[in-house]
């Protein structure tokens, strides 16, 4: 199955997602905040900005847990990584 979708940057271009070589992990409690702190993500999810809690909330993706580094070891980034916006839900594999 293909999520044929534009590259939000350009529309020209097709995504890392709709080429396979991306994909979101719980979206809910992972959610996209820009870097201004708003949430940009499902609704229902803003309790889930706070990311100091995610030490003791398995379900949120954070350095050291499993996912992020077994996506990681794999050659893929991370959205919570990223500088300024935040895609905690988010990982991506640049193809070379």
């Amino acid at each position: 199955l293909v999520n044929y979708r534009a590259a939000s940057n350009n529309s020209e271009v097709l995504s890392n997602h709709g080429r396979g070589f991306a994909i979101d992990l719980n979206p809910y409690e992972n959610p996209y905040v820009n870097a201004d702190g708003t949430l940009d993500g499902p609704d229902g999810s803003a309790e889930y900005l706070d990311r100091s809690k995610a030490a003791e909330e398995i379900h949120m993706l954070r350095d050291g847990v499993i996912a992020v580094t077994a996506f990681k070891n794999h050659g893929f980034s991370w959205g919570g990584n990223w500088s300024g916006d935040k895609d905690y839900q988010h990982f991506d594999y640049e193809a070379k």
